[in-house]
């Protein structure tokens, strides 16, 4: 903004609110100044932050800022500049270079990747993302004129070719611009089957981790969902890809959603089921991908059960489990939640002891059958 532009602005700001911290006439974009353009952002948030998925002001005259002041008072324009200071910038973080992404399950609404940027300055801007082929052509609008969130869901998509790529995340406004690309190309593989991706996967590790046994003893404690780590990137594996077996005479619980909320890496996904294991069940999970003729295959996945009171995982409730409950409240040995926390209560102390014995006057003996893998 110019001096004359932050005049304006600061006269505008001191009539909609009375700000009289503000100092008119002084033609800099102060401190004081960004904190009246937040009051104005929050007083406004409806028509300013939440259309841009923000929940706090930023302090940053933007386009959604404009556009509401002009409303008001046909102040500003929305391609003015802003100081260097307050200049945007983004940094594309993944895809970033060199990652291979399957695209392809027969099911356009499967996940390729959820593509992630950081950003600084950025006020209320919106964000567009494309994809650039190897000669820099844009090929595909992936989004455009979204909230910036710093995370989007790539949906599987049938009319993209296999090739490589880099993804071009970009502001979406007429005010400042900003942009950045994956620093170098990615590979996306693309290839679609009838219900499973041809994904040649190998599970590493789960948690909870295979062989555990819930001892909490409330059923709303009791586990409905597993994160699985594979050997590659799992963004586009479905709920096609589990089936799941269980020792009790009742149908197993069955996985009804897999995504990737909150996991640590792209090689992880959480497979949801449809109820809980249930007290005194095993359940085994099974990964199910096609070989190379499209005929489905299963591998061993992990197994989990739930056994009220079997706090040293031996899969049977004995007085053995009061004097590990025991040493575990003392700090001699540790526990995880799930075998220790029996009131499901958050935290193991006093209370989880006494739970304990009630099981155990209740009658021991109860078990819990292996895994048969």
């Amino acid at each position: 903004m110019s001096g004359e532009e932050v005049a304006n602005l600061e006269e505008a700001l001191f009539r909609d609110s009375g700000a009289t911290d503000i100092v008119r006439g002084t033609g800099y974009y102060n401190d004081s100044l960004a904190s009246a353009v937040s009051g104005f952002q929050v007083k406004y948030s409806n028509e300013i932050l939440v259309p841009a998925g923000l929940k706090n002001p930023t302090g940053y005259f933007g386009t959604l800022s404009r556009k509401k002041m002009n409303s008001l008072y046909g102040c500003g324009s929305s391609n003015q500049k802003v100081p260097a200071t307050f200049v945007p910038y983004i940094s594309v973080l993944y895809p970033n270079g060199g990652e291979t992404l399957y695209n392809g399950d027969g099911k356009d609404s499967n996940l390729i990747a959820n593509i992630q940027w950081s950003t600084a300055n950025f006020g209320d801007l919106l964000v567009s993302i494309d994809l650039i082929n190897p000669q820099g052509y844009i090929v595909k609008n992936i989004a455009q004129g979204i909230p910036n969130t710093g995370n989007y869901p790539w949906k599987s998509d049938r009319s993209l070719s296999t090739g490589t790529y880099k993804i071009l995340v970009s502001s979406f406004d007429k005010g400042p611009s900003a942009q950045d690309y994956s620093n170098n190309h990615f590979r996306l593989s693309t290839s679609f089957s009838d219900g499973v991706p041809v994904t040649p996967l190998s599970i590493i590790s789960s948690y909870p981790p295979n062989g555990a046994i819930d001892a909490r003893v409330s059923s709303e404690n009791m586990w409905r969902s597993v994160t699985l780590t594979f050997d590659g990137l799992a963004s586009n594996l479905t709920t096609a890809n589990f089936s799941t077996e269980s020792t009790l005479a009742v149908n197993p619980p069955k996985v009804v959603d897999v995504n990737q909320k909150s996991v640590a890496s792209n090689n992880q996904v959480n497979i949801i089921f449809d109820r809980p294991i249930m007290r005194d069940e095993t359940v085994a999970v099974a990964y199910v991908r096609p070989d190379a003729n499209y005929h489905n295959i299963e591998s061993f996945a992990t197994c989990l059960s739930s056994l009220p009171g079997d706090v040293d995982q031996s899969r049977m409730v004995a007085p053995a489990d009061l004097l590990a409950m025991i040493d575990v409240i003392n700090g001699v040995k540790t526990a995880p939640l799930y075998a220790a926390d029996l009131d499901g209560s958050g935290v193991i102390n006093t209370a989880d002891h006494l739970k304990m014995i009630d099981l155990i006057n209740a009658g021991t003996g109860a078990k819990v059958p292996n895994c048969e893998q």
